[in-house]
């Protein structure tokens, strides 16, 4: 999966992506080891949300 690393704090990222239920924020673990905040998803909600894997991101899903 593709990583996008941006400087913007957690609470911007929530008001201009709209981040709510089931989306949320936390702590991801980079390849080289650097903890991040990154978005992820409530583990239910797949089975209501369509599957975007072969896209390898959601931006290019979102285009």
């Amino acid at each position: 999966m593709g990583t996008r690393v941006g400087e913007m704090s957690p609470q911007v990222f929530a008001e201009r992506y709209g981040t709510g239920a089931p989306m949320l924020l936390g702590k991801v673990e980079l390849d080289n080891g650097q903890w991040i905040t990154g978005f992820g998803c409530d583990h239910a909600a797949p089975a209501q949300g369509r599957d975007i894997t072969e896209y390898r991101g959601w931006l290019a899903a979102m285009s």
